[in-house]
């Protein structure tokens, strides 16, 4: 357990880091130290990020103007994902 917590540390640093050469202006943190919330400049796009207790993402929200996108992660396998548009006629589900 503690080297999966290291090893996403470690992705999230590294999504930090690209993220601050794409216009990133403010990067909220959680009780976990995670991202929370991140804005950019210039633009109405934003993203939420939500975890579990222990810091494993469940969900990233991607609001860009008009348009959001969700990601919903299955935390007993990583690899599943399920994403909802929203769409001028509702919600579509990938």
């Amino acid at each position: 357990m503690l080297l999966k917590r290291i090893w996403l540390i470690l992705v999230i640093l590294q999504s930090i880091e690209k993220l601050a050469n794409k216009g990133t202006t403010s990067i909220l943190y959680n009780h976990l130290n995670l991202p929370k919330k991140v804005t950019f400049s210039g633009t109405n796009k934003f993203i939420d990020y939500i975890y579990d207790a222990t810091g494993i993402k469940l969900k990233k929200k991607v609001t860009d103007g008009t348009s959001i996108t969700e990601t919903f992660y299955a935390p007993a396998s990583p690899r599943i994902r399920y994403r909802s548009f929203s769409t001028s006629g509702g919600k579509s589900k990938q």
